[in-house]
């Protein structure tokens, strides 16, 4: 059986959400896909911040200081909040900037995971 990381399961959960319209639970998904990455590598580098809300967990500088600068620009993208129209910025696209911080992470890791 193929061991997929949670992080990614929740990437396909995202990408199949935007496939079927639902761009609402698309953001969700890429922001708990994000969420699941940063925990993951927080715990295989001996960080106890895993109960931390997702969007206090993209803020939050004290955990930043220990992600890729690389990252920052997709950090502060999932947290952006949607307008009156439930939309965000047309170039801000949060499965890829999932993607970014899922490949980044799991490299940063010295490991390939998912």
């Amino acid at each position: 059986m193929n061991d997929i990381s949670p992080a990614k399961l929740e990437l396909i959960k995202a990408q199949h959400a935007r496939e079927a319209g639902n761009e609402g639970m698309a953001r969700v998904c890429a922001r708990r896909a994000s969420g699941f990455a940063i925990r993951e590598y927080l715990d295989n580098n001996g960080n106890e911040n895993l109960t931390i809300p997702l969007n206090k967990l993209f803020k939050d500088e004290e955990i930043r200081s220990v992600l890729p600068a690389s990252i920052t620009s997709s950090l502060d993208h999932l947290t952006v909040r949607v307008d009156m129209a439930f939309t965000i910025p047309q170039d801000i696209d949060l499965i890829a900037d999932a993607c970014k911080i899922i490949e980044v992470l799991s490299h940063q890791d010295g490991r390939n995971s998912g």
